[in-house]
């Protein structure tokens, strides 16, 4: 016995609505009519009539059907990337949405949301349908912003994800693939602070003044005779940072990686530990260690000082280097601070002496001894 199940009207009109968007993907706006919807869903003249008596209530239902389809890819692609652990991590599952979006039944569904975009313009039930909606993918890439402490992570994802959709834009008018690498120029984009707010002293020398853009931040200005390369290295290289600073950081350098910090074979961990920007030879930031029992005893602090230090908010450090003739100016920014803190006053005696060892070191090849304490 053969099965003749005709589909029930619900099922009809969602398969009508699939098929419109295959048309419009095909032929464009002027291709999509009832009769092309017939053929292409392979049912009688007129049956798509029966259902959208109009080209606008068409139309219509090919975009609710459109966003239904897109947010169930959304929810798929957000269940699988969870919650991404790096930029690297997020970037990679980004590249590979858009991939889906610009080959085979993935981009005929791409031309035909753009084609739908242009069309809302001139069309306010179609852009209502349109707005971007909240989806688990969209969640996750604004957790991620958010835990790196990324300012207006809500307003950063929305970005970063309209300017993704210009990539799949622009290959869908102009062929060829998105690469992992302009996602991850995106993804650091998004994560870039938006100014490190640096005061330029115009001082030939070493000299320290307020952040405009943060009251409690502490801000140190040297030029050093190197380039923006080798002072960049003395920054991340273990076998520098040793040398002046005593630390050697355990971390990939890239936008959302953690940190490990080594003092001497004493490691702190944590997972708001991250780097936040990492711009060779331009620009590093990064979140303050964690201060631990073990931290404190071992540089000589006391209990009543690490029980405050321990209250206080994570802070964070950014290096800005900038060519200066044949020197190199870096400002050091060191800020969310609390407001006359602990970790203020210390960061304000310790810096300027570690800033000056790293400046001896790049251009003597000595560091300077530790001062007395």
């Amino acid at each position: 016995m053969t099965s003749d199940r005709r589909p029930a009207a619900t099922e009809r009109r969602t398969l009508l609505a699939d098929a419109a968007i295959g048309v419009l993907a095909d032929a464009g706006m002027r291709g999509l009519t009832h009769r092309a919807v017939d053929a292409a869903a392979g049912f009688p003249a007129g049956t798509t009539s029966a259902y959208y008596r109009t080209r606008s209530a068409l139309l219509t239902a090919l975009v609710r059907r459109l966003v239904e389809r897109d947010q169930a890819e959304l929810r798929a692609a957000g269940e699988r990337l969870g919650e991404p652990r790096s930029a690297a991590e997020l970037a990679h599952a980004t590249a590979a949405l858009v991939a889906a979006r610009l080959t085979g039944e993935g981009r005929r569904r791409s031309l035909a949301r753009f084609a739908c975009a242009v069309e809302s313009v001139r069309d306010p039930e179609l852009r209502d349908i349109l707005v971007a909606r909240e989806n688990p993918a969209r969640d996750a890439v604004r957790r991620f912003l958010a835990a790196l402490r990324v300012e207006d992570p809500e307003g950063r994802t929305l970005t970063l994800l309209r300017c993704v959709d210009g990539l799949v834009f622009d290959r869908v008018v102009r062929g060829g693939d998105v690469s992992v690498e302009e996602v991850e120029g995106l993804v650091a984009a998004a994560l870039r602070p938006a100014g490190p707010g640096v005061v330029d002293t115009q001082q030939p020398h070493a000299s320290r003044e307020q952040n405009p853009m943060d009251s409690n931040a502490f801000v140190y200005t040297t030029y050093i005779r190197t380039t923006p390369e080798e002072l960049w290295q003395a920054l991340t290289d273990p076998a520098w940072t040793r040398r002046y600073w005593g630390v050697a950081f355990e971390t990939t350098w890239a936008a959302g990686s953690p940190m490990v910090w080594d003092e001497g074979g004493r490691k702190t961990a944590h997972p708001d530990q991250v780097v936040l920007r990492a711009d060779p030879g331009r620009l590093l930031s990064y979140t303050w260690h964690t201060f631990t029992p073990e931290w404190a005893e071992a540089v000589g602090i006391d209990d009543e000082v690490y029980t405050r230090l321990a209250r206080e908010r994570r802070s964070k450090a950014t290096f800005a280097i900038e060519p200066a003739g044949d020197m190199v100016k870096l400002t050091l920014i060191h800020d969310e601070l609390e407001p006359d803190g602990t970790v203020r006053s210390l960061v304000g005696e310790g810096w300027p002496a570690l800033l000056s060892s790293l400046k001896s070191l790049l251009e003597t090849g000595e560091e300077l001894p530790d001062p007395p304490r």
